[in-house]
């Protein structure tokens, strides 16, 4: 069983990319699950997704039946680079802007969250090679709830031999003896 976030980053990637032959931002097909970026300037724009962190929320932890609200922090960072002379901040923006509009349609994720909205968003540069790049880092939270995970009931158990001593150290004989066969 896959854990829920797998289902959640599924869900941005398909909701970026769109649609074929849709597109919904300048990285086209260009987007990855994985926090390894930079990624190599022949292949910008692209857009890199993972989630940072997760928060519980320990009021909801004391439900019954045992459920925990969660609150995940998903990065969503868009590299850009432009040729020299060009604006690297608005292409940025305009990355960022097309970001923000693909994850709009769809705040439920295709169903995997209860909401996802924007929280923050960050703005950088690196240079890789002599190519000056750019990121965005949209950070989206993310909330979904998980029922408490129960070990799966083994196929093996299927007759329960109990022997009890009631009065201390008893003969087995005098013991009380129940055998219960579980269908």
């Amino acid at each position: 069983m896959a854990h829920e976030r797998q289902a959640i980053r599924d869900a941005i990637v398909a909701q970026l990319k769109g649609p074929v032959p849709y597109v919904r931002t300048s990285a086209q097909d260009r987007v990855y699950k994985t926090r390894s970026g930079p990624p190599r300037e022949g292949e910008l724009p692209v857009i890199c997704l993972f989630v940072a962190e997760e928060e519980i929320d320990e009021n909801f932890a004391a439900s019954a039946p045992r459920e925990l609200l969660r609150t995940a922090t998903l990065n969503i960072e868009g590299w850009v680079k432009v040729s020299p002379g060009n604006d690297l901040d608005a292409a940025m923006d305009d990355l960022a802007l097309q970001i923000e509009a693909a994850m709009d349609l769809d705040i439920f994720l295709a169903g995997t969250v209860f909401s996802s909205v924007l929280g923050r968003t960050r703005l950088g540069t690196a240079i890789v090679g002599n190519q000056p790049m750019a990121c965005c880092s949209l950070e989206y939270l993310c909330t979904y709830h998980t029922m408490i995970r129960m070990p799966n009931p083994t196929d093996h158990f299927t007759t329960a031999d109990i022997r009890t001593s009631l009065l201390g150290v008893q003969a087995p004989a005098e013991q009380s003896h129940d055998v219960v066969t579980l269908p």
